[in-house]
């Protein structure tokens, strides 16, 4: 079993820009360590617009300090090469053969004005097992954790009021992760 983090890039880097994240990510996961054990980790950069990490579990398990360290990497990184990274409210979708990242606002006004529909593939970012990555991360946006917006939104339910209510709850749940 291998446990799996994603990170969507707020804008996507050229190339000089995703050799340079190569090389520091090599560097990163050739010292990465939970209690002194060193992980058996990888990472991979996606379509260009994500950074994945992994780790096989079986040979020693990811804890809290060396998610820390990932998370504090991660920052690093965005420090360095001025790129956002932990913002877990930006939102990939293959509306097309294009992936395109909006903000969860962007996401909910394209779902009221029908721009995005509940068909829409959304690339599910809170998928935690790297056998996921295959079947489960790309997906209809009915199919994700934006499922009740979407409900709402197509149903004609949602007023701003609602939005009010789910925009804060939302930034809750993924501000913590």
């Amino acid at each position: 079993m291998s446990n799996l983090w994603i990170y969507t890039f707020n804008k996507q880097p050229l190339q000089p820009l995703l050799n340079e994240i190569q090389q520091d990510c090599t560097l990163f996961i050739k010292q990465w360590t939970a209690h002194e054990t060193l992980l058996e980790a990888s990472f991979q950069i996606q379509h260009q617009r994500f950074l994945i990490f992994s780790v096989n579990e079986k040979h020693a398990m990811a804890s809290g300090c060396s998610i820390d360290k990932l998370t504090r990497f991660i920052k690093t990184l965005e420090t360095k090469h001025q790129i956002d990274l932990l913002n877990r409210q930006l939102i990939a979708i293959k509306p097309n053969d294009d992936i395109v990242v909006y903000p969860l606002t962007t996401v909910v006004e394209k779902i009221k004005s029908k721009d995005i529909t509940a068909n829409t593939l959304m690339f599910d970012n809170t998928i935690s097992q790297v056998e996921d990555l295959q079947n489960n991360w790309l997906k209809p946006l009915a199919d994700t954790y934006l499922n009740g917006i979407c409900d709402n939104y197509f149903l004609g339910f949602l007023n701003l009021t609602n939005v009010a209510i789910c925009l804060p709850i939302l930034h809750l749940i993924f501000g913590l992760m």
